[in-house]
């Protein structure tokens, strides 16, 4: 798929998901639609967005981190990468060792400690 088709399929996934609610243009799912001088305003002393390789919405989250990052915003954030999976690769594939490591990384985030990629 490609260009409007894409769009077109994303919109009718999220229109699901989201029962009609907030479209694929909304802050629910594209943080970027957010004014960047409102980034200052957040609450939140840290951040950690990660994405996988070869998901579509990858492109959205480094994006997302190098924005807020040059935004103003007071805080911290951190990208965490997984190459060469797929998105919630996770949830299929719980026992492998990218999976470990990415849980790992957000209930270290929960907890507050910091781990690198």
């Amino acid at each position: 798929m490609r260009g409007g088709a894409t769009r077109r399929w994303r919109e009718r996934m999220w229109g699901f998901v989201r029962a009609g609610h907030y479209g694929i243009d909304g802050l629910v799912i594209n943080p970027m639609a957010m004014p960047p001088e409102e980034w200052r305003r957040l609450a939140g002393a840290h951040v950690l967005v990660t994405v996988v390789g070869l998901d579509l919405l990858a492109v959205k989250g480094r994006v997302y981190v190098h924005a807020l990052q040059a935004s103003g915003w007071r805080g911290e954030a951190d990208l965490y990468e997984t190459p060469g999976e797929y998105h919630v690769y996770f949830l299929d594939k719980p026992s492998r060792e990218k999976a470990a490591k990415e849980i790992e990384v957000v209930v270290d985030f929960i907890n507050g400690r910091r781990k690198g990629n």
